[in-house]
């Protein structure tokens, strides 16, 4: 049989050392929210060194140039995470925590709730970005509504495109350590 992984022992490293001790992280929805923050810092940190690691290494393909990959890891941190945050908090406080495999189910729920909301984030971004040109004179708001629209869609499906075979298993992974942290510590009744 084929050993799984050691979830009961990250479970207890992140009780001792993880977000457990920041503002209501008590609360079901809080910690999942910081939980899911915490995966998507590492997805993203694990991304950007394997795209910066996939660009100089001899005989593999350039993915893209590597300031461009480490740029875009750069700027994905302050918008993955907060996503991240705010879409754990939603799956948790949407769905039973009765199902079987509620963590693992979750935490990849939220991973894709991530990229939406990510997505939506950059568009409000890009909106914001073009708002003075257009007080210039240079945009019309219809130019201006259709790069918005234009702008943060692009991004995320390249984001998930480039990222997907990382994030959907660590989504799955820090729900599942999540809530198998927050069952070892409720007691039981």
């Amino acid at each position: 049989m084929m050993p799984s992984l050691p979830i009961a022992r990250l479970a207890a490293v992140c009780k001792q050392y993880g977000p457990g001790r920041l503002p209501y992280a008590d609360r079901r929805e809080i910690g999942a929210g910081y939980a899911m923050a915490t995966t998507a810092a590492v997805a993203a940190a694990v991304a950007t060194v394997t795209f910066v690691l996939a660009t100089v290494v001899p005989g593999l393909p350039e993915v893209m140039p590597v300031d461009l990959a480490v740029r875009f890891g750069v700027i994905a941190f302050p918008i993955v995470i907060p996503s991240a945050f705010v879409s754990g908090v939603v799956m948790w406080r949407l769905a039973t925590p009765n199902l079987s495999r509620y963590g693992p189910v979750a935490g990849l729920a939220t991973t894709g709730l991530t990229y939406l909301v990510g997505t939506l984030v950059v568009s409000i971004l890009a909106l914001m970005l073009y708002v003075p040109i257009f007080l210039g004179g240079s945009l019309t708001v219809g130019e201006i509504l259709g790069i918005a629209g234009l702008v943060g869609p692009v991004y995320g499906s390249f984001a998930f495109m480039f990222t997907f075979w990382l994030t959907l298993p660590l989504g799955a992974l820090g729900g599942s350590i999540y809530e198998r942290t927050r069952t070892a510590s409720t007691p039981e009744r």
